[in-house]
């Protein structure tokens, strides 16, 4: 789709989430890329820093990767007591690799047991619910992902079937259903994102 998007030859691209990000990376080094949303784009190679990116690839990340941390945080405030922890993870999506790694050094500082479920196909929700209440986990967390964001409403009622409080990275998931979400304003990042979108139109049409 990216390649497809680039031989379109447009002014801008707006690409979101890191998969869109990387895929509109690879497919051209020429087309100003403006990242609208995503995560970690210096470790994944996207941009030399934040500070100056360098290159034609610029926008708005959102640190999802340190998100582990907070929602932990806060799902021990709603259950004190609490034990053991399950753990959607997409492996399709290279976000999960520093967010698992979080995670998992969050779990640990809590001195909390992690039960994780590897996402490949929509049918693993269900089997990942089922897995949680074998495991006898007591609580949820859904990390920053385009397709867990797609099932959200699934995923809430999966949640809600097997009595798992369950945390997740989006509002929208709170508002279909869900119990608490902690995570970036995706959608205030869109609005910020039109305006490196004007900047690099403005950039391209003025005259040298």
């Amino acid at each position: 789709m990216a390649a497809e998007l680039v031989r379109l030859q447009p002014s801008v691209i707006v690409s979101a989430p890191v998969p869109a990000n990387l895929a509109a990376s690879k497919a051209t080094s020429t087309i100003p890329i403006v990242m609208a949303n995503g995560a970690h784009p210096v470790s994944f190679g996207l941009v030399q820093s934040l500070s100056r990116p360098g290159g034609n690839i610029t926008g708005l990340t959102n640190f999802a990767e340190d998100l582990a941390s907070k929602q932990i945080d806060i799902i021990r405030e709603l259950l004190p007591h609490l034990a053991r922890v399950g753990a959607l993870v997409n492996v399709e999506n290279p976000l999960h690799v520093p967010q698992w790694r979080e995670t998992q050094a969050a779990a640990a500082k809590a001195s909390l047991a992690l039960v994780h479920i590897d996402y490949r196909i929509p049918i693993d929700l269900e089997r990942a619910f089922e897995h949680f209440v074998q495991e006898k986990v007591e609580a949820v967390l859904v990390p920053p992902d385009v397709t867990f964001a797609a099932h959200r409403v699934r995923i809430a009622e999966l949640a809600a079937n097997a009595r798992l409080p369950t945390i997740y990275f989006n509002r929208e998931s709170v508002v279909d259903g869900g119990l608490v979400s902690y995570g970036p304003n995706a959608v205030e990042n869109y609005r910020r994102a039109a305006v490196f979108v004007d900047k690099k139109a403005s950039a391209i049409s003025s005259p040298p």
